[in-house]
């Protein structure tokens, strides 16, 4: 399935905007869902002091949860961004970043 992101991610600077996309793969085992995020892009934007400007970043992950009821599911992922661009100098490029979170979906069997 395709994965469209739009969040807010915590930094030290605060909650800053990002948003990406991806396509989640895996299967289901009674109650667990697994799998695997690939071909992730996406970018972060903030603003800090008199400065606004953004970052573009690449990446993959793994993710696992529970099937709550029917298709709807919840977990958590773990994932590896690099950032390939930055408008600021404190963002280190290409140097692989862990990233973490929680995750609730509809999931849909796939047609293929």
């Amino acid at each position: 399935m395709t994965m469209t992101l739009n969040a807010q991610i915590q930094t030290q600077i605060g909650l800053i905007p990002m948003s990406a996309t991806g396509i989640w793969i895996g299967s289901v085992n009674g109650t667990r869902v697994t799998g695997t995020i690939q071909d992730v892009a996406g970018s972060v934007s903030a603003c800090v002091l008199f400065t606004c400007g953004s970052s573009v970043f690449v990446g993959q992950g793994q993710w696992l949860g529970t099937l709550n009821n029917g298709s709807n599911a919840s977990g958590t992922l773990t994932a590896t961004i690099t950032f390939t661009s930055s408008s600021f100098s404190q963002v280190p490029l290409g140097k692989p970043q862990p990233v973490s979170g929680t995750w609730n979906a509809n999931l849909q069997p796939s047609t293929n």
